[in-house]
């Protein structure tokens, strides 16, 4: 959590407090260590990287070697951040290997292929949960839309993956909060 006027999280503390430290030029990712964030996000990382890879083991690979990332945490931040630019040093590596237009593009997320699990391993649970006789008796949507839904993306005609991962999850809550 960031305080909104301090350019230091909210429990990381300075020896001058913050009014001072704004003041003094400081290497960011050494506040960001200091301060734990790193640990926050290598916890969630790890965490989305271990339900991946319990539904597909296959596909995913060993995150990170931590030699390298320790490389890189040890880097200048002029070798990090230059010119407002960030991750500057990997965009210059990526120049070499990758079109300019895929290394400038906005964040675009990763996608999980969760359709493709629902056509897969996810297919016999997605159909026992969401069309379960309890599930359809809820009254909450038409027993024969549900159906048709799963049909429809599990013959690959249609990609019904957003809406049928909410009905799973709605009915997974029902089961757990509810029943």
């Amino acid at each position: 959590m960031v305080h909104r006027n301090a350019a230091f999280p909210v429990g990381c503390r300075t020896s001058r407090g913050f009014g001072e430290a704004r003041k003094i030029s400081v290497d960011l990712a050494q506040i960001d260590r200091l301060c734990g964030i790193r640990r926050r996000r290598r916890s969630d990382a790890l965490r989305r990287f271990g339900r991946a890879h319990a539904v597909e083991p296959e596909v995913l690979r060993d995150p990170l070697d931590h030699r390298v990332v320790e490389h890189c945490f040890h880097l200048p931040a002029r070798m990090k951040i230059r010119n407002g630019e960030t991750k500057w040093l990997l965009r210059r590596v990526l120049d070499r290997y990758v079109p300019r237009h895929l290394v400038e593009r906005p964040k675009m997320g990763f996608g999980v292929p969760v359709g493709h699990w629902f056509r897969g391993k996810l297919g016999p649970f997605l159909r026992q949960t969401v069309l379960s006789e309890k599930a359809l008796k809820r009254d909450l949507f038409k027993p024969e839309a549900v159906k048709r839904l799963v049909e429809l993306h599990v013959k690959g005609e249609r990609d019904y993956s957003h809406q049928l991962w909410t009905l799973l999850m709605l009915e997974l809550w029902f089961e757990r909060f509810i029943d």
